[in-house]
């Protein structure tokens, strides 16, 4: 990215969530990273549906 689409893309309402999507995706690929117990995974999704729907 040359100096204006990162102005750009920095200005983006949701720039902060797409680098911490993109972080998240990268940590996930480690076969030797944390991991979350299902329960909390699946609350966690509840959360963020019932977010959704206000």
């Amino acid at each position: 990215m040359d100096e204006r689409e990162v102005a750009e893309f920095a200005a983006h309402p949701l720039a902060a969530d797409a680098v911490a999507l993109r972080r998240w995706d990268d940590a996930a690929k480690d076969p030797d990273g944390p991991r979350l117990a299902m329960p909390t995974l699946l609350a966690a999704h509840a959360r963020c549906v019932a977010a959704r729907r206000v």
